[in-house]
């Protein structure tokens, strides 16, 4: 059928919160063909090294005066 239609949740350009995100995709063509698939997206701290496993904890600098 050539080139079809992707849709993705959350969607293109989505903001990610910290942590994990599943994104799930799907595509059908003209003639009922369908096709899904999903990936992961993580995102860690501003500078942060990611952690397999991810522990779920959020790291902060300590500033001490």
């Amino acid at each position: 059928s050539g080139s079809v239609a992707v849709t993705c949740a959350p969607a293109s350009g989505s903001v990610f919160p910290l942590g994990e995100t599943t994104v799930s995709c799907v595509a059908s063509d003209a003639a009922g063909n369908r096709a899904s698939g999903s990936f992961t997206v993580t995102i860690t701290p501003a500078g942060a090294p990611p952690v397999e496993p991810a522990p779920h904890r959020l790291f902060m600098p300590v500033i001490m005066r």
